[in-house]
């Protein structure tokens, strides 16, 4: 169970919903310099029937829940369809009622998708970014191009699709950079939620450790370094609060130039943040569309429940799950 603190409120340093998520691979094939996660080796779990049955029964213990972020441990397409585990839990979905598979990926393997019988109950949220992090910062990758044509080939088969801006990193030129690839999701994809989130979750000694520094705008980098010390370990470092917001405001004005109705969120972002920009994006912490999030069925223009107050996880065993994570 994924959760901030605790079920019942928001983190004031990263809000992010209370769900269950449900994985079947660990480790991942692309190279991200940012994440723990790049392989080899990679694990796949291969009792998938067992697994299905156990998703069932977990589901049914947690009505409360209506959408399922598969794979955040891994890419969810690098291995499809051979693998059968994503094949096997959208089946499961497109059978259910009232569950919904989520599919977070960066990934263009998509054409298997094309005759899938997915009745609806598939999302595909692409995490997206711009060209110079995509092609030097994330090798492995789709590219931003290939990612949102991806997008667009999904939408045309009857997904519902969806993007995070994720993680945006500030490189050089990054307001020409990222306004190219919100130009070219605006005018040839139909996503029904976008989500934005700045490069966090590492320390300003891990950043210059892990990237190629020269990529990375100098304005910003001398910020995440000024602010190392004050940022100490909180969730959204390492650049400081007043150069995210910058990022945010300059993508949300951006977006809603050519999708002025399609709902922003903030992820994974603080309760500050969320006060000063909420009122721009009219949203709340309990009430922003995400693109993962447990109650974030398609074409939601806002939450009809507030996360934490319907929250009650409870395991397959039939135990309640002990706060934290």
């Amino acid at each position: 169970f994924t959760s901030g603190s605790n079920e019942i409120a928001p983190c004031a340093d990263h809000v992010c919903r209370p769900a269950w998520r449900i994985h079947l691979v660990r480790g991942c094939p692309h190279k991200c310099f940012y994440c723990g996660l790049c392989g080899p080796p990679m694990t796949l779990m291969m009792n998938v029937e067992e697994y299905i049955g156990k998703l069932a029964e977990l589901a049914a213990k947690n009505p409360w829940q209506k959408t399922w972020l598969y794979e955040d441990d891994s890419e969810a397409l690098a291995q499809e369809p051979e693998f059968g585990g994503l094949p096997a839990i959208m089946e499961w979905c497109a059978q259910s009622d009232d569950n919904y598979v989520i599919v977070h990926t960066k990934s263009a393997n998509v054409d298997w998708l094309r005759d899938f019988p997915h009745q609806g109950r598939t999302i595909l949220v692409w995490s997206l970014t711009a060209e110079t992090q995509s092609t030097l910062m994330e090798p492995g990758s789709a590219t931003t191009r290939e990612r949102i044509e991806a997008a667009a080939k999904c939408h045309a088969w009857g997904y519902q699709t969806r993007f995070k801006f994720k993680p945006i990193v500030p490189v050089v030129n990054w307001r020409e950079e990222l306004g190219e690839m919100i130009r070219l999701v605006g005018q040839t994809t139909h996503p029904d939620v976008i989500s934005l989130f700045t490069l966090a979750w590492m320390d300003y000694a891990e950043l210059v450790r892990l990237a190629d520094t020269s990529l990375i705008d100098p304005r910003f980098l001398a910020g995440a370094a000024a602010a190392a010390e004050e940022l100490g370990n909180i969730k959204v470092r390492p650049f400081p609060h007043d150069l995210r917001r910058e990022i945010y405001e300059y993508c949300i004005d951006e977006v809603r130039r050519y999708l002025p109705k399609v709902p922003i969120s903030i992820c994974t972002e603080s309760l500050t943040m969320w006060q000063e920009l909420g009122p721009k994006l009219d949203l709340t912490p309990g009430t922003y569309p995400c693109g993962c999030g447990p109650q974030a069925t398609p074409g939601l223009a806002k939450l009809p429940v507030n996360p934490w107050k319907v929250a009650r996880p409870v395991a397959v065993e039939g135990d309640p799950q002990p706060i934290g994570g």
